[in-house]
């Protein structure tokens, strides 16, 4: 049976959302042609070598923290070990390799552990001041890696290690953006360029339009296209990959490459469509994607199977698991047990899954009644068509009041997580008695 045709890019009259989205369509417009002296393209610098040395980090030891079964009773305390110094204030954003090697790119400069974190290194480059970074991991085995430096030039360092001759290197690129903050990263497989993938980089400020695209994970131009819309798509045709789970960004980016050099993108704000969800197409065009029936703010991470997965979030405070199989035309809906917490902002979420989706995690930062922060992770398996908590584990004390973002103040700006090849978890968190963000490893 033919696909029921998708709508135009162009919403109904009353949604605020895109009367919003309208209203900027010039300021957008103006943003993307200022955007093309983003980066310079004349003239491409030659990358520099950066070295793996160790790192000057502080560990903890195994710490006990809470934990509930799936309907909320105390369990069993869970061990973890706890080291500070990989991310920087309030910031911690973990990425975990098939080889277990954990990633940590929170501040100045890119950690890593390959021994479940008894030992640390990180990559020394080029200084930054106050800088915020992601990471992702091509399918090849490459690591590609970029960091945003707003207070030493509005500049971008850019790092690549290479799997085929082991080698890091990085590249420093200048901006003229007014503002960029955290930028947000995705690996795309499947482009025709010499590396076999693309990576899309996305601001992490909301009405800025800078989206980056690079060839091989160093050099970056401004993606000029994305307004040149096309005639939408249908239902998303993806049926998974090799290598998706490996690939999933954080919750925060938005953005789920498809394997085939195509791009999901969640809803933006410089782009129409009604669906709100959009395809960043291997030429560099943009497209709508059809009426889902899903989350309204997009997808957030796929398995290898193709499986969608979102973590939503409602204005109560709650959270829910919406999954599907069926390329997003339907999807099933999941509340989590909230432990008597309310989750403070969308933002403060994260999300992964294992290659064959049948294990999924969230991370959330939760506020209790009395105002303190606890960082929340659900622990779900999937039972036939749907998926059962099996644990909820606290991480840290749950003694601190963490504000988020620009909110001023102590902060917890999002937390991060990871799944270990061996099933174990690592995540991103803080309490009252740590100064800083701390990751903390599952013991075995």
């Amino acid at each position: 049976m033919a696909a029921a045709e998708p709508p135009a890019p162009v919403a109904p009259s009353g949604d605020p959302l895109i009367t919003l989205q309208r209203r900027l369509s010039v300021a957008v417009l103006v943003g993307l042609i200022a955007l093309s002296a983003l980066v310079a393209t004349a003239a491409r610098p030659v990358p520099l070598g950066a070295e793996e040395i160790p790192a000057d980090v502080e560990l903890l030891g195994e710490l006990s923290y809470r934990a509930w079964d799936g309907e909320g009773r105390a369990a069993r305390a869970v061990d973890w070990n706890v080291v500070l110094g990989t991310g920087n204030c309030c910031e911690s954003l973990v990425r975990v390799a098939a080889d277990g090697t954990i990633y940590d790119f929170g501040g100045n400069e890119l950690h890593l552990s390959r021994d479940s974190g008894a030992s640390w290194s990180r990559i020394d480059t080029t200084l930054v001041l106050g800088a915020e970074g992601d990471l992702g991991i091509a399918p090849n085995g490459d690591v590609v890696a970029l960091t945003w430096d707003p207070y030493t030039g509005d500049r971008i360092v850019a790092v690549r290690w290479t799997a085929a001759d082991r080698v890091w290197r990085q590249q420093e690129i200048l901006l003229n953006t007014p503002f960029y903050d955290r930028p947000w990263l995705a690996v795309v497989p499947g482009a025709d360029t010499a590396t076999g993938y693309r990576v899309v980089v996305r601001s992490g400020y909301a009405l800025n339009p800078g989206y980056l695209v690079s060839d091989d994970g160093l050099a970056y131009t401004a993606a000029l296209r994305l307004l040149a819309s096309r005639d939408p798509l249908g239902p998303l045709a993806s049926s998974g990959w090799v290598g998706s789970a490996q690939a999933q960004a954080h919750r925060s980016a938005g953005m789920i490459p498809l394997g085939d050099g195509r791009l999901l993108l969640a809803a933006d704000l410089a782009l129409a469509c009604s669906s709100r969800l959009h395809v960043l197409e291997v030429d560099g065009a943009f497209s709508c994607l059809g009426e889902q029936a899903g989350p309204l703010a997009g997808w957030h991470v796929m398995d290898d199977r193709g499986t969608l997965y979102a973590a939503e979030f409602e204005p109560s405070g709650q959270i829910s698991l919406r999954h599907s199989t069926t390329q997003g035309t339907t999807s099933t809906l999941l509340a989590l047990p909230m432990l008597g917490m309310e989750v403070r902002g969308d933002g403060d979420l994260d999300i992964k899954t294992t290659a064959d989706g049948d294990r999924v995690v969230i991370a959330g930062h939760a506020q209790d009644p009395d105002g303190n922060s606890h960082v929340l992770v659900w622990d779900l398996r999937r039972v036939g068509a749907s998926y059962d908590v099996t644990r909820i584990v606290e991480l840290g004390r749950g003694d601190g009041a963490f504000g988020t973002n620009a909110s001023g103040g102590t902060r917890l700006d999002f937390p991060s997580v990871g799944i270990l090849p061996d099933g174990r978890l690592v995540a991103s968190f803080r309490d009252a008695e740590l100064a800083e963000m701390a990751l903390a490893i599952e013991s075995r």
